[in-house]
C-alpha cells in the first residue's frame, strides 16, 4: 500500500500562489524526512562534481539595459 500524504493549508485570504507555495513546501519537507542522509549527501557530493557552465545575456534599448 502506498503511503498516504496528507497536506494542509490556510485559504482564508490566500491567493492560489500563497496556497501552491504551502502545500511545496509541505512536499518537500515530507520527502526530506523520508530521504536517507548518507544518500543525500552522496547525491549532492556527486553533483559538485559536475561542470556546469552559467551564461550571461545582457541587451540595452529604449526600456534600458537589462540581462
Amino acid at each position: 500500500m502506498a503511503p498516504t500524504t496528507v497536506l494542509e493549508y490556510k485559504h482564508e485570504n490566500a491567493s492560489a500562489q500563497d496556497v501552491a507555495q504551502q502545500i511545496e513546501q509541505q512536499i518537500a519537507q515530507q520527502v526530506a524526512q523520508q530521504i536517507d542522509p548518507q544518500l543525500r549527501t552522496r547525491f549532492v557530493e556527486a553533483m559538485g562534481l559536475n561542470a556546469t557552465s552559467v551564461n550571461v545575456i545582457t541587451t540595452a534599448g529604449n526600456p534600458g539595459a537589462s540581462g
